[in-house]
């Protein structure tokens, strides 16, 4: 979400309540007074990252938080899927908020096997990948959307192939990690060219831009 470094914030790292004064509200309470400072800080939304749990999100979801992502793999520490959650506290949180919620519903009815055409954020994501430093991770839902639309083989045995970097590079006969990033975001470049060069050529730009 490029709005969001736009925009001013304040992160939730850790909450704890000792075991005996738990379920008395005491967490919610000091969440609820947490968000009250930021917004009289004038921030536009609190974020907090955790392993997810249905307790958990649960837990979250009742101090008003709305989840925006979830990781892809099981973080090694606590052996479960990241997830990330958003309190709006402006209008433009609330904008950025609605905007997160709605790309990762999508991405959901994505991964359930829904067919989904090339979306303003899809184009805005690969082009990031493609021609810029944009990690592939972040744009794994958007790339599975233009595998739909174009031939590309080092990025289909990514997207469809659990393997480490290191053995899908060996597959391909690729020198390693680099050389298998340098092939992905060379197809994804094709790819977007041969959909739509025109709108491939603009994207391209916006995202080599200089960060002001």
């Amino acid at each position: 979400m490029w709005r969001a470094p736009r925009l001013r914030s304040r992160r939730i790292s850790r909450i704890a309540v000792a075991p005996a004064a738990r379920r008395h509200g005491m967490g919610l309470a000091m969440i609820d007074q947490v968000a009250r400072q930021a917004a009289r800080d004038e921030r536009d939304f609190l974020s907090v990252s955790f392993g997810y749990t249905a307790a958990l999100w649960h837990f979250w979801q009742r101090a008003g938080f709305q989840l925006v992502r979830m990781g892809t793999h099981r973080e090694a520490s606590s052996g479960l899927y990241s997830a990330m959650a958003l309190l709006p506290l402006s209008d433009a949180g609330r904008e950025l908020t609605r905007r997160a919620a709605e790309g990762f519903e999508r991405d959901g009815r994505l991964a359930a096997g829904e067919q989904q055409p090339l979306a303003l954020e899809d184009w805005r994501c690969q082009a990031g990948f493609a021609f810029a430093q944009r990690p592939p991770e972040a744009c794994r839902s958007a790339l599975i959307r233009l595998i739909r639309h174009s031939t590309l083989p080092a990025l289909r045995l990514w997207l469809t192939q659990p393997l480490p970097d290191e053995a899908l590079a060996a597959h391909l006969a690729l020198s390693g990690k680099k050389a298998l990033w340098r092939r992905w975001r060379q197809e994804t470049a094709a790819a977007m060219t041969a959909v739509d060069a025109r709108l491939t050529r603009r994207w391209r730009c916006f995202s080599q831009q200089p960060t002001r």
